[in-house]
């Protein structure tokens, strides 16, 4: 439990958002930061839609 909690504080002190203390694999937690990038990159390019009469 000491681990759980010690692993948390750090996520915190490390300005993360998403903690899980117990994944062993980080692939998954990077492909949510690559799709996060993705959809706000996305959303700066994106224009505003014409007006219609």
């Amino acid at each position: 439990m000491a681990q759980v909690i010690g692993a948390s504080l750090a996520a915190l002190n490390g300005d993360d958002v998403v903690c899980v203390p117990g994944l062993g694999d980080l692939a998954p937690l990077e492909e949510l930061r690559a799709a996060e990038l993705g959809i706000r990159a996305a959303a700066n390019r994106s224009q505003r839609p014409s007006r219609r009469s």
